[in-house]
């Protein structure tokens, strides 16, 4: 798979989403205090139990990928954290195994997070 920064190279018709994206994805989906619910993948195959509100209604499938911290050989909130790029600024879009809520969270610029892509249409 490799990685992507927010200024690195995609494919042609794929982009990082923005804060405008999020948000309105989040809006869609209930707003932040339901969003996180619609959003995750159902069940504890990936993600810590209990996975708080989670059915996916969306289809968006949101799996803890958690966050790799520079300097340490192993992922930090792996099972707990899902936390997503945002590209236009320094937040990520975090949904947790312990609630419902999708949330915009300030990030750390040298620590490594997940990516979904927008297709530009």
């Amino acid at each position: 798979l490799g990685y992507v920064t927010r200024s690195g190279a995609l494919e042609t018709g794929w982009r990082v989403p923005t804060y405008a994206d999020w948000t309105a994805l989040i809006a869609a989906l209930g707003g932040t205090t339901l969003a996180g619910g619609a959003g995750k993948e159902v069940g504890t195959t990936h993600w810590s139990s209990p996975n708080t509100g989670a059915n996916n209604s969306s289809g968006f499938t949101a799996i803890p990928g958690g966050k790799a911290m520079v300097g340490y050989t192993t992922l930090s909130e792996l099972g707990l954290k899902g936390s997503y790029l945002v590209s236009d600024s320094n937040l990520v879009v975090t949904f947790s195994w312990a609630n419902a809520q999708a949330i915009f969270e300030s990030i750390d610029q040298v620590d490594c997070y997940s990516v979904r892509l927008c297709k530009t249409i």
